[in-house]
């Protein structure tokens, strides 16, 4: 919502000095085009930083998610004489019988109600 506005107000701000081009002078209107430079790499280094934020924040909630999830694994595989376990995705070919997900993920929405991430 705050880019949107912004991105709306340095829109208004271009169409605004563009309408004025002829009536104000070259330096003065150079002198706005600049400001309005200004303006949008503030704007681009403010999308730019909230951006970083986000990546952040998303790598700590996978590592946390992780962490839990490892622990949740070796709980279920000691409970459960399990000796290795594999992802479904880099196996080819196996047993329906051998297929653990269901029982991981009940243990893990059993133990983990919330991700929390500083």
């Amino acid at each position: 919502m705050e880019i949107q506005k912004k991105k709306k107000n340095i829109d208004k701000e271009k169409e605004s000095l563009t309408n004025q081009k002829n009536v104000i002078s070259k330096d003065e209107f150079n002198k706005k085009l600049l400001q309005l430079e200004n303006d949008v790499k503030e704007s681009n280094l403010s999308i730019q930083k909230k951006q970083n934020e986000i990546t952040n924040y998303r790598n700590k909630a996978k590592a946390e998610f992780s962490k839990k999830l490892i622990s949740i694994l070796e709980e279920y595989s000691k409970k459960n004489s399990i000796d290795i376990i594999f992802r479904k995705e880099n196996l080819l070919i196996g047993r329906n019988s051998l297929d653990v997900t269901a029982g991981i993920l009940d243990l893990f929405n059993k133990n983990v109600k919330k991700i929390s991430v500083q």
